[in-house]
């Protein structure tokens, strides 16, 4: 079973959205390493690189170096992100 997100809100089953595996489900704070979030945030690597190089995304980094994002903080940044359509 894949989990659909919807509007961009935390994951919820159901129709239309992005796909996501099922173990984003009702995980707001895991940890995500840097191909989950570029998976749900639907960029390439260069780009999530240059959102954490440039401290425009709330991360981690760990005592190794390496980058990890907390599910909650993403949705929370996606949120700040939206811009309403005017029609």
């Amino acid at each position: 079973m894949w989990i659909l997100v919807d509007s961009c809100r935390s994951p919820s089953i159901g129709t239309g959205g992005i796909a996501l595996p099922p173990y984003f489900g009702g995980m707001s704070s895991k940890l995500l390493n840097q191909l989950d979030a570029k998976y749900l945030l639907g960029i390439n690597s260069h780009d999530l690189n240059v959102l954490v190089r440039d401290k425009r995304i709330p991360h981690v980094e760990l005592p190794n170096g390496e980058v990890r994002f907390i599910a909650s903080e993403i949705w929370a940044w996606i949120d700040s992100h939206r811009r309403e359509v005017q029609g």
